[in-house]
């Protein structure tokens, strides 16, 4: 398992390394288990387009419950703030937009009764809304895929992780009478990365990560660092 970490982390690097920018993505979180089946994560994340610039700051809260072995439901709610390009209509700096989602976690190993204390496969599809004030509405269906694994007497967590975006209003298409709305695949993002055990409750999540358009074919680099804490 090491070794295919590995070889995933090499072959995305070299990816990386062409990607037209880079953005940085510092964050925190928190876990705060409600009751047995019942949790949330609440977050905030300050984002930087090609590490000087300032491109979003996002708080969120998430709840998700237990269904079974292996199996969670989650809602979420995030906030987003971001540079306000229409700032001519409202003379304000900067606009917001309210994102909802609804979702589901699986984790393969115990899901089939296979339950590892190291390696974890897991699949989240989720669903999300999110309204602007000067924009078109998304509404986008996320399908992320990922591995990681806790080497034995090791500090350092090591993961990789896919993720696909497919927008269902992503184009607006005007005919001579009629507008018509088409689905269409957004964007991809990957990640490899490591989380650093800092306590039994404390780690600090270190990925590289990639987006690429799909319609453009651009892409564009991810420095992430998120500080994490367990308060279950």
């Amino acid at each position: 398992m090491k070794n295919t970490l590995c070889l995933l982390a090499a072959l995305f690097m070299g990816e990386f390394c062409m990607a037209q920018s880079t953005n940085l993505w510092m964050g925190l979180e928190a876990n705060i288990k409600l009751a047995k089946h019942l949790e949330t994560k609440i977050g905030y994340e300050y984002r930087r387009d090609n590490i000087i610039g300032f491109n979003k700051s996002l708080a969120t809260v998430q709840l998700s419950y237990e269904l079974a072995p292996g199996v969670k439901t989650l809602i979420k709610y995030r906030n987003a703030v971001f540079p306000n390009t229409q700032s001519a209509l409202d003379l304000k700096t900067n606009s917001i937009s309210n994102r909802f989602a609804c979702g589901l976690n699986i984790s393969f190993l115990e899901l089939f009764g296979a339950k590892s204390k190291r390696l974890v496969i897991q699949w989240t599809g989720q669903q999300q809304w999110e309204a602007f004030k000067f924009q078109r509405n998304k509404s986008i269906l996320r399908n992320k895929f990922q591995i990681k694994y806790d080497i034995k007497n090791f500090k350092l967590t090591p993961y990789a992780s896919t993720e696909l975006f497919y927008s269902w209003n992503r184009d607006v298409i005007y005919g001579l009478n009629s507008i018509s709305v088409e689905s269409g695949m957004n964007s991809f993002r990957h990640f490899v990365g490591f989380e650093v055990e800092l306590s039994k409750r404390q780690s600090l999540d270190v990925g590289f990560g990639m987006r690429e358009q799909y319609l453009n074919k651009t892409k564009s680099n991810i420095i992430r660092l998120t500080y994490k804490v367990n308060l279950n």
